[in-house]
């Protein structure tokens, strides 16, 4: 908002295609878009954003969730503002949200620190990686 004029200055979302209101998360997020589509080679039509996660006690917004060329759920990416810590509980709210949505690779990222790491859904072993996966090819 620009102090004294009361007007909301929004950016616009790369992926849903409409202006949302600017702050710190929303920055780190549009970042992540834009790495992802221009960087990865990750298909716009792919990702989502600020989606509905139903949870067995309540509903969740995940802020970024990728999808294979198949539709099934790729990447889960939870975004902070730069000024929060990536601690324990935010790994334990990516981790509750993967627990419905089951998508073999979790992030996290506050704009300066990443974390990437993937998910064996069989065994539930969790591998830190050094650098985003390849993407899936066209099967």
């Amino acid at each position: 908002m620009i102090a004294g004029w009361g007007i909301d200055v929004g950016v616009h979302d790369v992926v849903r295609q409409k202006s949302v209101t600017d702050g710190p998360e929303e920055r780190v997020r549009q970042a992540m878009l834009l790495f992802l589509i221009e960087k990865h080679g990750i298909p716009r039509g792919l990702i989502s954003v600020e989606t509905a996660v139903s949870g067995a006690l309540r509903s969740y917004r995940s802020d970024i969730l990728v999808h294979d060329r198949s539709g099934a759920p790729w990447m889960l990416i939870e975004c902070k503002a730069p000024d929060i810590r990536l601690t324990q509980s935010g790994f334990d709210q990516l981790g509750r949200y993967n627990r419905h949505v089951k998508a073999p690779y979790l992030v996290i990222s506050n704009g300066t620190a990443h974390y990437c790491c993937s998910v064996d859904s069989e065994s539930g072993t969790i591998s830190f990686l050094n650098t985003l996966p390849e993407f899936p090819p066209t099967r």
